[in-house]
């Protein structure tokens, strides 16, 4: 995935080497009964309604209104990580989970996957920032 330029000017040209994630976008209606997590799992929600939560509604449910709902969510997000709000504070918060290293996965609560989903720019923008040099004094 690569997200492009945006209207904000911000570019994001996205290059991962191929290594198995620690981070997966699942579908809440697919987790099953299970209130509990395996353990070395932990589960956060990205839904609508949290601070990650997509904010861009669908009209309908087709695959052009979803891809126009998460391109705008891939422009969206990025300027909302560059201040001091709720959603950097989410993102933080999800940083620290993946780089703990008793942490074996991290999944990603939403109601799209294995759709397209605004997960999916989470779940990669995590993964790009978990590689830089982490200090948990610095607040």
């Amino acid at each position: 995935m690569q997200l492009g330029p945006s209207a904000s000017g911000l570019y994001f040209n996205i290059q991962l080497p191929r290594k198995m994630s620690k981070i997966k976008v699942v579908n809440k209606y697919h987790l099953g009964r299970a209130t509990k997590p395996p353990e070395g799992v932990v589960r956060r929600a990205i839904h609508r309604g949290t601070a990650l939560g997509n904010p861009l509604p669908m009209k309908d449910s087709s695959q052009a209104e979803r891809d126009r709902v998460c391109d705008g969510y891939e422009e969206w997000l990025p300027p909302k990580l560059l201040k001091n709000g709720a959603e950097l504070a989410q993102f933080q918060e999800l940083l620290a989970i993946v780089r703990d290293p008793t942490v074996q996965s991290l999944e990603l609560i939403c109601f799209c996957a294995p759709k397209r989903c605004h997960g999916d720019t989470v779940k990669r923008l995590l993964e790009l920032s978990s590689d830089l040099p982490y200090d948990p004094e610095v607040p």
